[in-house]
């Protein structure tokens, strides 16, 4: 079997062979590419990628070809069909639904060899993109439009028009599909929607392989008090929400630090004047403006990018994993801290409900009641005794879940599916 995959980052073995550096991202990528069997199946790989420098090339590393994309929107398809025409792949799979390449491919590929699995769904997301933000309290409310693009980046409502904009390729893209695979019911609530007609799989994920191996979380080697949150770098992931909450949190545990994982570092430490203000996003600014000279500040830490290694030793260390998100399909990292062991308190957005059953496996809140994400955090600080049983059984579910051997047959099955249904 001949497998083509689209995915929209630099694949780390592509960037070391092409001589410059990858971000760290996709980890889950590249844990399921590890576990095919190459010698069985050849495996082309085209990375589409953004984040990337800007290169066109082929190279081969481990039996696994990859071949870098790096052209305009309009080119895209035309790129892709003498790329599919060249390859001739029994299976092509397209990595998310939220990119205008993902589209491009979809237009360009034999929909009866084609599935396209869900990353996120950017369609829902711009729908609440700004959930809990006060308008009166962004600089776009505050300063006439046309003085922003010197003082920002972006806005939140720039933010959400971008999104909304993505979402008109999604939609498309997933109307083409005759075949799409996803991780919850979430996943598969908004397939149905948007194309009733295309057949839905379930496949699992596999995380990071150091997610797998050495130690699990235990209370005795955690930092008491301390929250670890994966991310803030946009209003999706809900930041702003947690810091409503952690006012409730301090009034209990006055000890309390939250360490926060993602691309900026330390800038609740900037001035606010305008002049630093172009150096940041509006969100970026609602954010500073919350912390700055509060005394939230001296209680929240930010870490910047943090690789693999680095964010497992945050989920050890703390004593509890917060997701705040708007929304999320399905989160990753709600599954790495499952499988470490660490305590998760999490909004019930999206697909998590399919991750965490409440109060057995981590704790559950609606998005806008912070006082629940606030009783719950103090509930996980206060509750050392029955940790333990929580922690194992988050572990249970997530070794099942994320088992390596039992996702990549179901992956390899549903390519042996669509082969068979598109031969003569």
């Amino acid at each position: 079997m001949k497998i083509l995959w689209l995915v929209n980052i630099m694949m780390p073995q592509a960037a070391a062979a092409f001589g410059f550096s990858a971000l760290p991202q996709g980890g889950w990528i590249e844990g399921q590419l590890s576990r095919l069997d190459t010698r069985t199946h050849q495996m082309v790989i085209c990375c589409c990628s953004d984040s990337a420098p800007a290169y066109e090339g082929q190279c081969e590393v481990n039996g696994v070809r990859y071949i870098s994309v790096s052209c305009s929107v309009e080119e895209q398809e035309t790129r892709f069909r003498a790329l599919l025409a060249a390859e001739q792949p029994d299976v092509v799979h397209v990595f998310g639904t939220e990119y205008p390449h993902c589209l491009a491919m979809m237009r360009a590929a034999d929909p009866a060899r084609t599935v396209i699995s869900i990353q996120g769904l950017v369609t829902a997301c711009g729908d609440v993109y700004d959930s809990a933000l006060p308008p009166d309290r962004l600089l776009s409310h505050q300063l006439p439009r046309f003085l922003l693009p010197r003082f920002h980046l972006r806005t939140v409502q720039e933010g959400k028009e971008a999104f909304l904009h993505q979402g008109k390729a999604e939609r498309e893209s997933l109307r083409l599909a005759r075949y799409v695979m996803g991780r919850t019911h979430w996943d598969r609530a908004l397939t149905e929607l948007f194309n009733p007609a295309a057949q839905y799989f379930y496949c699992g994920e596999l995380l990071r392989s150091c997610f797998y191996e050495g130690s699990r979380w235990s209370y005795d080697r955690c930092r008491p008090h301390t929250i670890f949150i994966s991310q803030a770098s946009y209003p999706i992931k809900g930041f702003h929400q947690f810091l409503h909450a952690l006012p409730l949190i301090l009034e209990r545990y006055p000890d309390t630090q939250v360490r926060v994982g993602g691309h900026w570092e330390n800038y609740q430490d900037v001035p606010s004047s305008l002049l630093h203000r172009r150096y940041r996003d509006e969100y970026q600014d609602y954010l500073c403006q919350q912390i700055a000279g509060t005394p939230l500040a001296s209680h929240i830490r930010f870490l910047g990018n943090l690789d693999a290694e680095a964010m497992r030793t945050e989920y050890l260390q703390a004593n509890v994993f917060v997701s705040c998100s708007v929304l999320e399909n399905s989160s990753n990292s709600v599954c790495e801290a499952q499988l470490l062991g660490t305590p998760v308190v999490s909004s019930n957005v999206g697909g998590i409900a399919d991750l965490v059953e409440d109060g057995k496996t981590g704790f559950l809140y609606p998005f806008h009641e912070i006082h629940m994400l606030a009783y719950y955090v103090c509930h996980v600080f206060e509750k050392q005794d029955s940790l333990q049983e929580l922690s194992a059984a988050a572990v249970a579910m997530a070794r099942k879940r994320h088992d390596p051997a039992q996702v990549t047959r179901t992956l390899m099955s549903i390519y042996q599916a669509i082969m068979e249904k598109a031969a003569p």
